[in-house]
């Protein structure tokens, strides 16, 4: 009586404890433990689990974990998106302005250069558009372009940045997972759905693309952006209505989108 009791460490070291603690940690696997403790002055023992230092264990897992930094970077990018249709969105194709994306396009480059993960681009034309605005007016321009920025959203990603680059022209930042072949597909996809469309009063709507990804000695999204814009030039002088490569010739594209229809229609491919 009249001593405050003093605790007593119960079975199991201390040091197995940490130790078992540190191994799971480096692991990054979350660990549940059971404490056992009591009274100098008592028999009583009791358990009870360890909430606060497993919450602790799983915070230090995810903070140490190499994916967290990945997540973080995904959600910056998609913040990124955000503040574009925030600042700014085209009253037509309901997508960035031009303005908007030359602010945010080199924070992309460098966000996943530092993770070293390439991006790509696609720069986008509507062939022959002034012919449509000649001889049906700019209302159905307009509507030509919402159809065309329609057919550009549902083939994207909302981590893939979107925009009107100048009248009839689009340019799309493939900014995760880019690999080549992904873009021919994309390109090719977003081609076929135009091609596809079907306007009330205009007979046939085609557009060009050009398409490129990042290049080892690239020190800006610019790069890329121009690169791909000779693309889409070569594209139109090579009869509209089509995608294009700086590298990838007309037999290996058009393998890749054969492998890839075929994958579409599930036949088999010999």
């Amino acid at each position: 009586m009249g001593k405050g009791p003093t605790r007593r460490q119960g079975p199991g070291k201390a040091s197995d404890t940490v130790r078992t603690i540190k191994r799971s940690a480096r692991n990054a696997d979350p660990h549940l433990g059971t404490v056992r403790g009591g009274y100098h002055d008592s028999d009583t023992k009791y358990d009870r689990k360890n909430d606060d230092a497993r919450d602790r264990l799983a915070e230090y897992a995810e903070e140490t974990n190499p994916h967290t930094r990945i997540k973080e970077l995904e959600a910056a990018l998609i913040a990124a998106q955000e503040e574009i249709e925030r600042l700014g969105r085209d009253c037509v194709s309901g997508l960035a302005v031009r303005d908007t994306f030359n602010q945010h396009i080199e924070g992309v480059f460098n966000q996943r250069r530092c993770q070293d993960s390439p991006i790509g681009v696609l720069m986008i034309d509507i062939d022959r558009f002034k012919l449509v605005n000649d001889n049906h007016g700019h209302r159905v321009g307009d509507e030509v372009i919402s159809q065309v920025a329609r057919c550009i959203r549902e083939a994207t990603r909302t981590t893939d940045l979107v925009a009107r680059y100048g009248g009839e022209e689009f340019v799309v930042v493939i900014a995760n997972n880019c690999e080549l072949a992904g873009l021919a597909i994309l390109a090719e996809r977003i081609r076929a759905s135009v091609d596809e469309m079907d306007i009330e009063g205009i007979p046939h709507v085609t557009i060009s693309v050009g398409f490129t990804a990042q290049h080892s000695d690239d020190t800006s999204g610019w790069d890329l952006v121009e690169r791909a814009d000779k693309n889409l030039y070569i594209a139109k002088e090579s009869g509209r209505n089509r995608v294009c490569h700086e590298t990838l010739g007309g037999p290996e594209l058009k393998m890749i989108l054969d492998i890839e229809d075929a994958l579409d229609r599930k036949e088999t491919i010999t």
